[in-house]
């Protein structure tokens, strides 16, 4: 009798730590905190002769994202790579399309610049789509503009702003459309 009773107290104990468990790993995955990456590198001087591209990752550029599909290793850092056409579709930033209805990306600069252009490359699979690109200063928005669609795999859009140290760009979709996904390769931004 007092076997049972032990063996009963030890099945409920598992069921309530396999149900806490359980609850842990759907809160956690069902976050949707936003996806940042630490600068690396330098920026380039301020008084530089010609435009160069600031969202490199070794000129001390950062990102932000609203969600990455983690799981199959679409980290946002690879907007800011240096590779415009990688070999791996793994290395492309695509937003979690389970728990991120409205996705975002925005390119820390690292210092304030005059910013004159900013080029996309886009999955070619997923190219076709409307977007919003916006340059920042300060945490203000100082220009937008919407990306209209196209069919073009790398796209640059004059963007004049003074005094920008944030680029981001904001996506509306249907995750689950067959032409809904979002898939960044690279992100340009071009300035002094």
């Amino acid at each position: 009798m007092m076997m049972k009773a032990h063996r009963l107290a030890v099945r409920i104990i598992a069921a309530l730590y396999g149900t806490i468990l359980a609850a842990g790993l759907i809160g956690f995955l069902a976050t949707t905190s936003a996806s940042v990456t630490d600068p690396v590198g330098t920026p380039p001087p301020k008084a530089l002769a010609v435009d160069v591209n600031l969202a490199h990752f070794m000129n001390a550029s950062w990102i932000r994202a609203s969600s990455y599909a983690w799981l199959y290793i679409h980290h946002p850092l690879f907007v800011i790579d240096g590779v415009e056409a990688p070999r791996d579709a793994k290395e492309q930033w695509v937003p979690d399309r389970r728990t991120d209805k409205k996705p975002w990306i925005e390119v820390h600069l690292g210092r304030k610049a005059d910013l004159t252009s900013v080029t996309v490359f886009h999955d070619a699979r997923y190219s076709e789509r409307f977007y919003t690109l916006s340059c920042l200063g300060g945490g203000r928005t100082i220009k937008t503009m919407t990306a209209l669609q196209t069919a073009e795999t790398r796209v640059t859009f004059p963007l004049a702003c003074k005094g920008a140290d944030t680029v981001r760009l904001d996506f509306t979709w249907d995750p689950y459309s067959p032409t809904g996904h979002i898939r960044i390769c690279e992100i340009e931004v071009w300035g002094r």
